[in-house]
């Protein structure tokens, strides 16, 4: 994946143990604006998750195969129409899912681009549960914006 390159507007499907996160490469803005709390984050520990929410806010798309406590298909939300920032209640939703420490570590991980593998950074090796989904396929993930 290192001679690709990959535009804001794209949708990269990553497996997080049994749902396909589509996720986007963050702006410089973007980034920005995660290291900065990331750098904060040193003498305050509620920073550190901040910039971890932060960074799923601005990186995930969509959810394929989620579903809520009904089995309804759940509906990823977001802020504005261009569908750049999820809503409060969807973070909140990822931020209470199984997987939500290995989605936190995915996409902080986009603040040095799109990688070729996802690292746990506590063993330094591959992240369990995590990979690249097949690029020919195309999941389809239900969105709706606020506005």
């Amino acid at each position: 994946m290192s001679n690709r390159i990959y535009r804001l507007k794209d949708r990269i499907p990553v497996v997080i143990d049994s749902l396909t996160f589509l996720i986007s490469p963050l702006s410089n803005e973007q980034k920005a604006i995660i290291q900065g709390t990331m750098l904060a984050a040193g003498k305050d520990p509620m920073k550190a998750v901040e910039a971890a929410r932060t960074a799923i806010k601005f990186s995930v798309k969509g959810i394929v195969g989620a579903v809520n406590a009904d089995d309804t298909p759940y509906i990823v939300e977001f802020e504005d129409a261009d569908k750049t920032a999820l809503s409060a209640s969807t973070l909140d939703d990822i931020m209470n899912m199984q997987a939500s420490t290995k989605v936190t570590t995915v996409c902080a991980q986009l603040v040095a681009g799109i990688p070729s593998g996802f690292i746990n950074p506590s063993t330094n090796k591959p992240l369990e549960g995590v990979s690249f989904a097949d690029a020919v396929k195309k999941p389809q993930a239900r969105t709706m914006s606020k506005k």
